[in-house]
């Protein structure tokens, strides 16, 4: 499994468990003193604490229903996918670029970015995109979990104290507010690139014009800023 999903399915559970654990230290602080010097504490902490693959289940649950979530969500705005969302005319301007011998379908607009971001956007730019939309992702999910656990707290014995709520609120504001930008700055970024002449011959213009630079490294001070 690779870094960016690791990190999709690590968080969030550790989320989930921490925001149990604080909720339990909210109504009622004497359990909770008596769960953290039990041993299975020591267990479940050492878990979170070592980002343990048993976690990774966990993880992929709250990731498929914060998926059907937003895939819910963007169909009742009218919208067939969530991850491919751009205004009139990039589509048009898009196609071209893949040398598809197919006519250009609304209905295709995902697989057409999909395509677009892969194979024809430069690497670093794409490593940019795929940094926003992990963090889109990672924000989404960590709501999804910390509603969760007041989903789960009834079975565990935890009251729902307003304090708790409270911080919970707080908290998916700003994984809220994250998600919110760094969706949009994907999607910008990808309406912007199609704009761009990415065909082989502008590629290898700019690669002669600084020959230090190459695809890969992104040593051009325009490529480093685009990571940041």
């Amino acid at each position: 499994m690779d870094q960016q999903r690791q990190i999709r399915f690590l968080i969030p559970p550790f989320l989930l468990f921490s925001s149990l654990l604080w909720g339990l230290q909210l109504s009622s602080p004497e359990r909770a003193a008596a769960f953290l010097s039990s041993s299975s504490a020591t267990a479940v902490l050492g878990l979170l604490a070592a980002g343990a693959a048993a976690l990774v289940p966990t993880g992929y649950v709250i990731g498929t229903m914060a998926i059907s979530i937003l895939r819910a969500t963007f169909c009742l705005l009218g919208r067939s996918s969530y991850e491919a969302v751009l205004p009139e005319g990039a589509l048009k301007r898009i196609w071209p670029k893949l040398k598809s011998s197919r006519e250009v379908r609304k209905s295709d607009t995902l697989y057409a970015v999909a395509t677009f971001d892969h194979e024809i956007i430069p690497p670093p730019i794409h490593e940019w995109i795929v940094r926003r939309w992990n963090s889109f992702n990672v924000s989404v999910h960590s709501c999804v979990a910390l509603l969760l656990a007041h989903a789960v707290a009834p079975f565990l014995a935890v009251a729902q104290t307003g304090a708790w709520w409270g911080t919970t609120a707080f908290f998916i504001m700003l994984f809220g507010l994250n998600a919110v930008s760094a969706w949009k700055d994907t999607m910008r970024m990808i309406e912007f690139q199609s704009f761009r002449d990415l065909s082989r011959g502008a590629a290898q213009q700019l690669a002669a014009a600084d020959p230090a630079s190459g695809r890969k490294s992104g040593a051009t001070p325009a490529r480093r800023n685009a990571r940041k």
